[in-house]
């Protein structure tokens, strides 16, 4: 099957934009954990994992806070956008509960406007 690079492209963009703001975005891999055992599975969650974690965990220079940013395939003419994973959205929910900033995009833009309704950049 091949693979869709939109989502990858799109996040180089948004962390490109970021750093020129001086906005820290950090990956969260989880996206690249595939076939494995389940005792490793097991030790990664009892190391931190957390299933749904946002692509880009995003911080400002002086401020003690975070903020999750969840990338998705923007629509093209040929195929619908990307969708929020049962553990994306569980991850989202504790977020909300929590009062942590945490928003999906699919577009550049989408993230710029995120950022700025957060305060990180203006």
């Amino acid at each position: 099957m091949k693979r869709d690079y939109a989502e990858s492209r799109l996040q180089a963009e948004i962390v490109k934009a970021f750093s020129i703001f001086g906005v820290y975005a950090m990956q969260v891999p989880n996206g690249e954990i595939t076939d494995m055992s389940v005792k490793k599975y097991m030790r990664l969650v009892a190391m931190g994992f957390r299933s749904g974690a946002p692509d880009l965990l995003l911080f400002k220079k002086g401020e003690n806070r975070f903020y999750c940013l969840e990338l998705k395939k923007p629509a093209t003419d040929k195929n619908s956008a990307g969708k929020q994973s049962e553990g994306q959205i569980t991850f989202e929910d504790t977020c909300t509960r929590n009062n942590w900033p945490y928003t999906v995009v699919d577009t550049l833009e989408g993230a710029l406007k995120a950022a700025k309704d957060w305060g990180l950049i203006k």
